[in-house]
């Protein structure tokens, strides 16, 4: 079955949104999307997912951002390092184009302090665990909620197609009753 659910909490001024989506398969197939710092909780998440699903294919997007205004870290060594880069290319190349700030900030590793950094006490560690878990558990509950909804919304239609089925059935065998001895031999008879 295929199912939807999204989540939103908050823990230690961060904003956290848990998306949990489905869709049929065979066997349970988990793809997890999450901040490079939070990896150390990817395994305790997984098992909650197979505690509670034992088949499909899940996407779980783990986000999490600075809830207020946090404090951005500009790398200057590694920014200058890029307009060097920069310079270097456009000497090379002759090209004129001058240099975009806002892409410039763009590039990785430039801007810091808005990706989760992992709690340093393993009672912060512990608790943020706790967050993680129990927010991926509302969206599994909700998205299995969805899932249900649409087994029930096909049990109806199957049901009405097996009605329909059935209908049609007792109507070619009306029709055979009757058109039946006809066919055996009896259009030659006519």
């Amino acid at each position: 079955m295929t199912g939807y659910a999204m989540v939103r909490g908050e823990h230690a001024g961060w904003a956290i949104r848990i998306s949990v989506k489905s869709v049929n398969h065979r066997f349970l197939d988990i793809k997890l999307r999450m901040p490079d710092s939070l990896e150390p909780y990817e395994l305790r998440l997984r098992q909650a997912v197979k505690n509670r699903i034992h088949r499909g294919h899940i996407d779980i997007h783990v986000n999490v951002e600075p809830g207020e205004a946090a404090p951005v870290h500009v790398n200057r060594e590694l920014l200058q390092a890029y307009l060097r880069a920069a310079d270097e290319l456009r000497q090379q190349t002759g090209a004129k184009s001058e240099l975009d700030l806002v892409s410039l900030l763009r590039l990785p590793g430039v801007i810091g302090g808005l990706a989760p950094t992992l709690p340093d006490s393993e009672e912060e560690q512990e608790a943020l665990g706790k967050v993680l878990e129990s927010l991926l558990a509302d969206a599994v509950s909700k998205m299995d909620e969805m899932r249900r909804t649409e087994g029930r919304h096909l049990t109806e239609e199957l049901r009405a197609r097996l009605v329909r089925i059935s209908e049609q059935r007792n109507r070619f065998v009306g029709w055979w009753r009757h058109f039946g001895p006809l066919s055996r031999g009896g259009w030659n008879r006519a």
